[in-house]
């Protein structure tokens, strides 16, 4: 197992340099909201509903994108991952065509069969120029510029702004140059490795949860799986007594947030406890920063540092993939 504190042996486990990326995910942030700005859009657009065709890294983003949005959204926004729209696509929608890498078939095909049902669609291709295995953030800050100048989200300048200066001031901590005494990104990879995590979360950061699992799966070749706060209060927690060897070898890791409903947060903390009482592991991961987006953004930008470490301390090339 590679020492973490060795920079020059993480650096030269990293083939694609993705440590670089996530060290400038605060610039990438700025940048993919300037960007957004410059994106041409159709003027005057009224939706009656908004349906975001995505994939793989694309639909992570657009989780975000629309727990983020929703609460402000005066259409209701929806992630599509299928090939096929669903049968209330049609005149009067907007959909977004979103192809990160220009590759993914899914949302191409959505767009064709939304056209022909006389959908407004926006083909978003190749939006950015960051790596796919660090772009979750700067696609979900660049989904959300487009969404506010369609009038479809409540955020500007200075809310992306403060975000990325959230990251920034908690990354000083999670970056290789910060040892492991130091580190929490670092320690928690020391409790994932060897375990199976199982991670939770309420809104803001359900979709976050999910991004901490997708990257486990693709930095660290692991698995992982995440769930939504109610899902496990009302049906994960049956299944927490057996085999009781996997209990043993299971992390639980939830994520908290000031920004989530009173009720919400309890259910994750009495979820945690119920998981702790019956003999896993446990651990939380609260969203640092003054507004929702700056807690969905650091609690990612935290798992993406915990995966890379997770990678390093498997031996795998985080960037391999």
């Amino acid at each position: 197992m590679i020492n973490l504190d060795d920079l020059a042996a993480l650096r030269a486990a990293d083939s694609t340099r993705l440590l670089d990326a996530l060290d400038a995910l605060p610039a990438h942030l700025e940048a993919a909201w300037a960007a957004a700005q410059l994106w041409p859009l159709p003027e005057a657009v009224r939706p009656t509903a908004v349906l975001l065709a995505a994939a793989g890294t694309g639909a992570l983003a657009a989780d975000l994108a629309v727990e983020l949005a929703q609460a402000a959204c005066p259409a209701p926004l929806s992630v599509w991952r299928a090939a096929d729209p669903p049968a209330w696509v049609g005149a009067g929608t907007l959909v977004l065509a979103l192809r990160p890498t220009g590759e993914e078939d899914e949302p191409r095909l959505v767009a064709q069969a939304a056209l022909a049902r006389g959908a407004l669609v926006l083909a978003l291709d190749r939006p950015l120029a960051v790596p796919d295995a660090a772009a979750v953030g700067p696609l979900t800050v660049w989904l959300l510029g487009l969404l506010a100048r369609l009038g479809l989200a409540a955020l500007g300048e200075a809310d992306v702004r403060a975000a990325a200066e959230a990251v920034r001031a908690q990354q000083a901590r999670l970056r290789a140059e910060s040892p492991v005494n130091a580190n929490p990104a670092k320690r928690m990879a020391g409790q994932l490795l060897d375990r199976l995590p199982l991670l939770f979360a309420a809104a803001p950061l359900t979709a976050v949860a999910r991004c901490w699992a997708a990257q486990i799966n693709r930095l660290a070749r692991a698995p992982a799986l995440a769930l939504a706060t109610p899902d496990v209060a009302y049906v994960a927690l049956a299944g927490s007594e057996q085999p009781e060897a996997l209990v043993r070898r299971c992390m639980v890791l939830a994520l908290r947030s000031t920004h989530s409903a009173p009720r919400a947060d309890w259910l994750t903390a009495e979820c945690r406890r119920a998981y702790m009482t019956a003999g896993f592991n446990t651990d939380e991961v609260a969203g640092a920063g003054p507004s929702p987006l700056a807690h969905a953004l650091t609690a990612m930008h935290y798992g993406d540092y915990a995966a890379f470490y997770l990678a390093a301390c498997y031996g795998v090339d985080p960037g391999g993939l």
